[in-house]
């Protein structure tokens, strides 16, 4: 809601958790078998389901506000991620749809949508267009990245450099977020790819809505 995940470490988050049912406006399950046939009483007792839950907007807001955040409102910017990953010695960009980092490509979406945040990747038509490689998303401008984003649909460009090499005990990354003529970098080490692009989603979604400590001059386009 507010765009700054750093609320779930928030000692006072977990109080208001304990309440959380009386926030419900309503609930569903989803059966993930569902279409295929019921076998047996086993098989019917372990069918895995998927609870959906609805909030009530206003005492949702009203929390965000007494823990000193704003709701995140307006439509949303959508990132464009350039991400150039490096696997012992093997390197390539990812795409929407390129058969290598299928898996990452899944983590990175599955990050995206758990921060409300509109994602996508470049395709591998575009990528080939432009000469995109990992070596050149190291040294390309960041004008121009923003450039590349806008033509691909995009308000802002993220540009990502993962790495797993030998003697590491994780993935490392680095982050770029260009908008506005504004940069914004970090880095995280020794973690898994989906540590990564949660870390990596969240610390777009709280630049891009302002919760940033201290505010970061990066702001999308209107």
């Amino acid at each position: 809601v507010t765009g700054d995940p750093t609320l779930s470490r928030d000692p006072r988050v977990a109080n208001l958790a304990a309440g959380a049912a009386s926030f419900v406006r309503s609930f569903t399950y989803h059966d993930r078998m569902e279409g295929l046939p019921i076998g047996d009483e086993q098989g019917t007792r372990d069918r895995p389901y998927d609870l959906f839950v609805t909030f009530k907007r206003q005492p949702v807001d009203d929390i965000a506000r007494t823990l000193g955040r704003e709701p995140w409102m307006g439509k949303r910017p959508r990132v464009v991620v350039f991400l150039g990953v490096t696997n012992h010695g093997r390197d390539y960009v990812l795409t929407s749809d390129g058969d290598l980092g299928r898996d990452q490509r899944d983590a990175l979406t599955e990050a995206a949508w758990r921060m409300g945040l509109p994602m996508t990747l470049p395709g591998s038509a575009a990528v080939a267009a432009a000469h995109m490689s990992v070596q050149s998303l190291h040294g390309n401008a960041d004008e121009n990245m923003g450039k590349q984003a806008r033509a691909l649909g995009g308000d802002v460009a993220m540009i990502g450099d993962i790495v797993w090499a030998a003697g590491f005990v994780g993935w490392h990354t680095e982050w770029r977020l260009v908008c506005s003529g504004a940069t914004s970098e970090w880095t995280i080490r020794d973690v898994s790819f989906d540590e990564a692009f949660g870390d990596a989603m969240g610390k777009a979604a709280r630049i891009l809505s302002g919760q940033g400590d201290p505010p970061s001059p990066c702001r999308p386009s209107n």
